[in-house]
């Protein structure tokens, strides 16, 4: 589950790793690949931020997809 204890702002990929309770090489992935369609940070004096609202909107959008598609496995 992620963490809810800062919910508006930029975080760093080290905070948005822990955010999410992943590691940041999981980051680092999910930011390069093109399927995962994670939101792209921003790269301010070489160091990357992400608006931590988009990355709780993607969280969400991936749980509506999957639910979406249990619900059409079921059906089929």
């Amino acid at each position: 589950m992620p963490d809810t204890t800062k919910k508006s702002g930029w975080f760093r990929n080290r905070d948005v790793a822990r955010h999410l309770n992943v590691t940041g090489v999981t980051i680092y992935r999910w930011q390069r690949d093109p399927a995962m369609s994670f939101p792209q940070p921003s790269v301010i004096n070489g160091i990357p931020y992400t608006d931590v609202e988009e990355i709780d909107a993607w969280i969400r959008s991936r749980a509506v997809n999957l639910a979406k598609a249990k619900t059409n496995a079921r059906v089929t």
